[in-house]
């Protein structure tokens, strides 16, 4: 496992902002707050969509972890 050397800047990276956004709207799925306004699955298929993403972002060199 390579770790990021600057832990200041992982915040910063595109991958993990995706992998926090696909956390945040994962939660929503089950907070019944949006149910009257968003149709069912929306918001786990935005999800799935943003942890993939988050997925191939960490291949790509962000600049931020050399």
């Amino acid at each position: 496992m390579k770790l990021v050397k600057n832990a200041n800047a992982a915040l910063r990276m595109w991958s993990n902002q995706s992998a926090a956004t696909a956390a945040v709207l994962a939660l929503q799925e089950v907070v019944p707050l949006w149910e009257p306004f968003v149709p069912d699955n929306v918001f786990a298929m935005m999800s799935a969509a943003a942890a993939t993403a988050a997925v191939f972002l960490r291949v790509i060199d962000q600049g931020l972890d050399n």
